[in-house]
């Protein structure tokens, strides 16, 4: 589509806008957003967003409201579908292979493309003012193919912000390797692991205990986190909280929606792949928290803390390695 032309429909689009009725309006405003999203004009379609008013319970306006949101963080679909076909989805294997995608380098959780992204997620995420975030309590406010075809669109956005979230904390390269990157950053392990009292269920015995059985590779030491990540960094318990509401809603996601084809329909195994981890080493809550919020406000009490440790030993650190 030439920029003449679709200039000319924005015209056309302003001139039958006299006279609307205010839904023929916020038709019109839709239409004109989705063509200024094929020229890749992500504030402009936000803007003229914005002149509706934010829509909580219509799903056409918050799935368009998201993409435009996406684009200013610079994700393609298109670009992830082709990388999708290469994507590794074994338990092992997958964190590394989305941290090696195109889209994955990302400088910090401040990055304007980082925060976009996820942004845009949690549009759909939070889609009918739920404040309790599950595809169940979207789809109590949406009929079934709104609900789905939501969850499809935010399930692509997980998986590119997963890559972001592991590239820049687990330090990989471009293979995937935790740990291998050394640019501007050399932790080896993705946070620091703070607890010890001499209980079982400690982050740094589950810790040394998963290092020393090789599990865990490399994460040799309980301070080797990245910088963002690391015991008494500013933030901290924000950003240990995004990697698992990013997780768990992943797998909620992939348990409420129809996937195919050899490389999608894999990925669904790791809903039991995630849960027999979690339920083994007795991680409770954290295993199923999917809003931000919720895991906040757990991470602020010590014994709830060591679960979110924990949680990135069992899962995050097993799952991600140099291997």
């Amino acid at each position: 589509m030439t920029k003449s032309f679709t200039q000319t429909i924005l015209c056309l689009i302003l001139l039958c806008a006299c006279g609307a009725s205010k839904e023929e309006e916020f038709d019109l405003i839709m239409t004109k957003a989705k063509l200024l999203l094929t020229q890749s004009k992500c504030d402009e379609a936000l803007f003229e967003l914005g002149q509706t008013g934010y829509r909580h319970y219509d799903a056409k306006y918050l799935q368009l409201y998201s993409s435009a949101l996406a684009c200013k963080g610079g994700f393609s679909v298109t670009s992830l579908f082709g990388e999708l076909a290469d994507l590794t989805t074994t338990q092992a294997g997958i964190l590394g292979s989305l941290s090696g995608m195109a889209s994955s380098p990302t400088t910090s959780s401040t990055n304007k493309a980082f925060i976009n992204l996820q942004s845009a997620i949690d549009t759909l995420l939070y889609a009918g003012n739920i404040s309790t975030v599950s595809a169940a309590n979207r789809a109590a406010e949406f009929n079934s193919t709104d609900a789905s075809n939501m969850n499809m669109q935010a399930l692509y956005m997980v998986l590119a912000q997963l890559g972001r979230y592991f590239y820049l904390h687990g330090n990989t390269n471009a293979a995937g390797k935790k740990g291998a990157r050394d640019t501007p950053e050399t932790n080896d392990c993705l946070t620091d692991y703070t607890f010890f009292d001499g209980g079982a269920g400690d982050s740094q015995v589950l810790r040394a205990f998963a290092t020393g059985g090789g599990t865990i590779t490399p994460c040799a030491g309980n301070a080797d986190g990245h910088s963002e990540l690391k015991d008494g960094a500013p933030n901290r318990n924000k950003y240990l909280c995004q990697g698992v509401i990013l997780f768990n809603n992943l797998l909620d996601l992939l348990s409420n929606i129809s996937l195919s084809g050899d490389n999608t329909s894999e990925l669904q195994d790791l809903q039991s792949n995630i849960g027999d981890l979690c339920t083994l080493a007795g991680l409770g809550a954290v295993c199923t928290v999917k809003t931000q919020s919720v895991c906040e406000s757990m991470a602020a009490v010590p014994a709830d803390l060591n679960s979110i440790e924990s949680f990135f030993v069992v899962v995050f650190e097993t799952m991600l390695t140099d291997l």
